[in-house]
């Protein structure tokens, strides 16, 4: 692999486009992603008020989106969608337009997103890595492991240590054992191709929080030595599953008049002025993405009868699970989730293939093959 040099000697004040973002543009936050779909409990917490998220509602540098038991969908003015999956918690690092593209630090939680190719950058800040991507569909998960999969197109994954991001490349100059680390990681880099997924296992993780706490607590050019592991992402080559061949179908979008639209109105508006006047928005922009939407299902629903599977053993060989889903007036559906989007489950049972209301449903038990 090729690595840039100038990129290996300043890792600390580039490597991290959060970081670099905020401190450059402090002063300008204007908004260049809108949510386009957004759960009940949902919300977005900006200068310390926490709002509801609503259809039309324009994110800004610096907000922090969580959600519950639901999902939020947002796009850029560029037409890359990204999903907030269920009980997720993300910050905005950077939401401006530009050829820098889209910034998010994934807190906790999962999410997917869809870039245009050739349109913008995405970069997806984990707690010890960093996703960067130009064009293609992949998803990112924090938890015990922290994974990047690539379901089309090519992710560059590289290992981060948060504290070493807030030297100056001066600082990292000066101490070889700095210089050292920030060359070792920039050398990790990983490009994770189509059908792949990048993951740093928890001992990774724990040796890399180990680095950042000794970067931390001690001036920059008192550091000693330290031992990077030698390897800090683990590639494997994986199939790519009918479920999420069906969730990247259902990352639908809006048109971009639409999402102009809504960036025009809230131009310098405060949170509350912003939802208020979101609201003129929210019935067109949630009109239409419940139309693409639909659209998209109907196509995944025609996609899951045209296989033929008859019963729940042929269902849950093929999509590796069997699914029994309780209703909240008692009644039960089992079969496999093949979709989930909006309020809509699509479920393959041995009935056919049913569409399903979230809100008419009490919970989902799953029975995964061993």
């Amino acid at each position: 692999m090729i690595v840039n040099k100038f990129r290996i000697l300043t890792i600390a004040a580039l490597a991290s486009l959060a970081v670099l973002t905020v401190d450059c543009k402090k002063s300008d936050r204007s908004g260049a992603m809108v949510v386009i779909f957004a759960s009940s409990q949902s919300t977005i917490t900006r200068d310390g008020q926490t709002l509801p998220a609503k259809p039309g509602f324009v994110l800004r540098t610096e907000d922090i989106i969580e959600t519950k038991a639901g999902s939020l969908d947002v796009q850029t003015s560029n037409g890359s969608a990204l999903r907030i999956r269920e009980f997720t918690k993300i910050r905005l690092s950077n939401a401006l337009a530009g050829t820098a593209g889209t910034t998010v630090e994934l807190k906790s939680g999962s999410l997917i997103a869809n870039v245009q190719r050739n349109k913008e950058g995405f970069n997806v800040v984990m707690p010890t890595s960093i996703a960067s991507v130009r064009g293609t569909t992949f998803s990112a998960e924090v938890g015990k492991e922290n994974s990047v999969k690539v379901l089309e197109g090519s992710v560059a994954m590289t290992p981060r240590v948060p504290a070493l991001e807030k030297l100056s490349a001066e600082d990292i100059q000066n101490n070889p054992a700095l210089k050292n680390l920030a060359e070792n990681l920039a050398k990790q880099e990983v490009v994770l191709e189509e059908k792949t997924v990048g993951v740093q296992d928890a001992a990774t993780i724990q040796a890399l929080n180990q680095i950042n706490t000794q970067v931390q607590s001690s001036p920059p050019a008192s550091v000693a030595e330290i031992v990077v592991p030698a390897s800090t992402v683990e590639t494997r080559t994986v199939q790519i599953t009918p479920q999420e061949e069906a969730e990247s179908a259902t990352l639908v979008t809006v048109d971009e008049t639409l999402v102009n639209k809504a960036m025009e109105a809230t131009a310098n508006a405060s949170p509350a002025e912003q939802n208020s006047r979101a609201a003129e928005l929210e019935k067109q922009i949630s009109q239409q993405h419940s139309e693409h939407l639909n659209q998209a299902v109907t196509v995944i629903e025609e996609k899951a009868q045209e296989r033929g599977l008859k019963t729940e053993k042929e269902i849950q060989t093929f999509y590796n699970v069997l699914e029994v889903v309780v209703k909240r007036d008692g009644s039960k559906e089992s079969g496999a989730v093949v979709a989930q989007a909006g309020e809509i489950i699509v479920l393959h049972s041995a009935q056919g293939v049913l569409r399903l209301n979230k809100l008419d449903i009490d919970y989902i038990d799953y029975f995964h093959n061993r």
